[in-house]
């Protein structure tokens, strides 16, 4: 009595999966050979027909600071933003019982280092 329902109920549900369509599948591959940062991602149906691209490539922006240090490396001096900072007070200052005697840039940082006076 069981049995045939249970083939019935086995052949009903395979039947209804093959009339779906099967899911969608997403696959990543690079633009270009730049430093591996642009890759696109396309979507394809199973018949492989492109349905969307999209480009997930971004550049990360450069905070520039600058920041004064004495020569043991102690921030002696508040650092500033170089974009909310006048270039005016992005310089070299007079600072009380130091002197001024060496400038270093790198990775968007400006470091206006002081060696201590007596």
């Amino acid at each position: 009595l069981f049995n045939s329902n249970v083939t019935a109920y086995a052949n009903e549900n395979t039947a209804n999966q093959n009339q779906e369509t099967s899911p969608k599948t997403s696959q990543t591959a690079p633009i270009s050979n730049k430093e591996n940062t642009d890759s696109t991602a396309v979507t394809t149906d199973q018949n492989n027909n492109d349905e969307e691209e999209y480009d997930a490539s971004y550049e990360l922006p450069i905070l520039y600071v600058t920041v004064w240090l004495d020569d043991q490396g102690n921030i002696i001096k508040d650092a500033v933003e170089d974009a909310k900072t006048p270039a005016s007070e992005r310089q070299p200052v007079k600072i009380p019982g130091y002197q001024h005697y060496r400038t270093s840039v790198s990775d968007g940082i400006t470091k206006f280092i002081y060696r201590k006076i007596s």
